[in-house]
């Protein structure tokens, strides 16, 4: 679709919001459509009305494909050589995303961006303090100049998300490789976005790798002291 921007190296800026969701059949969205409680209904009211829904067959049928069609999608991840960033050894065992689609987002624009291009996305916090994560993090500084990293506890920032869902704003530039990056975590308030170099930390990448020398996830520092 963009012929004239690969050929010429990539994109120049990626901004991205990517889901948040894995691959998996998500019977919240599909039951909705035949039940407009359904997302309201407590888990063993879910299984309830769905057996029901499923009485009949063309609904059935359709539930049938949907779970086909990802499954699908997801065997085309787990297989594809696009994606090799996602399954980190820990600790002598292999670790999956389970096909974590904020995580298959990050490892794509790694690869869609040009080497001077710079990124910014907003990234649920698992992809810092995850051990699913480690080989995404690791190709963050390693191959990538990280310049901020602000996380945040979720407190109404999202109001249909828990309010101690963590998640993180990333910008990055696609080459070089970090020495140090200005960060902070935990945060329940938007302003620091206004003026991120007053208020967040010099955390150095050594710092980042050392913490957790084996899964290598990044620490929830608020503060100097920590």
């Amino acid at each position: 679709e963009y012929a004239e921007v690969y050929s010429s190296g990539g994109f120049d800026v990626i901004i991205g919001n990517p889901p948040w969701d894995r691959i998996k059949p998500n019977r919240e969205n599909f039951f909705s459509k035949y039940d407009e409680l359904f997302r309201t209904r407590n888990p063993d009211e879910k299984d309830e009305k769905q057996k029901e829904l499923l009485q009949d067959k063309e609904i059935k049928s359709k539930w049938k494909e949907r779970k086909k069609e990802v499954n699908i999608l997801a065997k085309y991840f787990n297989q594809s050589d696009d994606y090799q960033l996602q399954k980190p050894e820990v600790g002598g065992k292999t670790l999956g995303t389970e096909n974590d689609l904020s995580a298959l987002f990050l490892e794509r624009v790694y690869h869609l961006a040009k080497d001077d291009a710079y990124t910014s996305f907003i990234l649920p916090g698992a992809i810092f303090s995850g051990a699913s994560g480690k080989d995404l993090r690791l190709e963050l500084l390693e191959d990538r100049e990280a310049e901020y990293l602000i996380g945040f506890e979720n407190h109404g920032i999202f109001q249909d998300i828990d309010n101690r869902y963590n998640f993180a704003v990333l910008n990055f530039k696609n080459s070089g490789n970090t020495e140090a990056l200005k960060g902070v975590f935990l945060q329940e308030n938007l302003e620091i976005l206004k003026n991120p170099d007053k208020n967040t930390l010099n955390l150095d990448s050594s710092l980042l790798k050392s913490f957790s020398p084996e899964a290598r996830i990044f620490p929830n520092v608020q503060n100097e002291d920590d």
